[in-house]
């Protein structure tokens, strides 16, 4: 039979146990409140990652999009540039014919150019010499006929002088002539 002893032992016990019971229940408690506590804050921890993980990662396709946006204008601008480029070698070579046909042109006139100055002299030399032989050929003829030209010219004043008696004679006789008939 149980003893009151016993049973006051047992309660005692139970007390104690009872106490320990309660302290190791107060202690998981509070290491179960420890252990929520820290869930608790890695959960927020975690949403803070996750938040920064959602921000990086819209912040990297932003930059990506952007990236690409970038590239696709950039090959625009180097296709542009290279239809520009092709545009004006296109242009350039005409140009460089046409500057060329210019050059040679501008030969052309600056021969023809001296040919004319050539020219120029040639007949400003044959005009001198022109007037040289004229001038020559005057004094020679002078020298040679002024003689012959003042004996013919003395003749024709003698014919005139002539023909001036001739004519009052003639002048005369008809009148004469007239006043006889008459």
């Amino acid at each position: 039979m149980i003893s009151e002893s016993n049973v006051a032992s047992s309660r005692n016990l139970d007390t104690e146990d009872s106490d320990l019971s309660k302290s190791v229940i107060l202690h998981l408690e509070k290491m179960l409140q420890t252990a929520l506590d820290k869930q608790e804050k890695l959960e927020r921890e975690k949403l803070n990652l996750e938040r920064n993980l959602t921000q990086k990662a819209e912040l990297y396709e932003d930059a990506m999009r952007m990236m690409h946006t970038i590239r696709m204008q950039h090959n625009e601008m180097i296709q542009a540039q290279f239809e520009r480029i092709c545009f004006l070698e296109g242009e350039i070579e005409p140009a460089q014919k046409d500057a060329l046909k210019g050059r040679e042109i501008a030969e052309g006139y600056e021969k023809k150019i001296a040919e004319c100055k050539d020219l120029q002299e040639a007949l400003e030399e044959l005009e001198q010499e022109m007037r040289t032989a004229v001038a020559t050929a005057r004094a020679e003829m002078e020298r040679k006929y002024d003689p012959e030209v003042k004996r013919l010219q003395c003749e024709l004043q003698a014919i005139r002088d002539q023909h001036a008696i001739t004519t009052a004679a003639f002048a005369k006789y008809q009148q004469e002539t007239q006043a006889m008939m008459d």
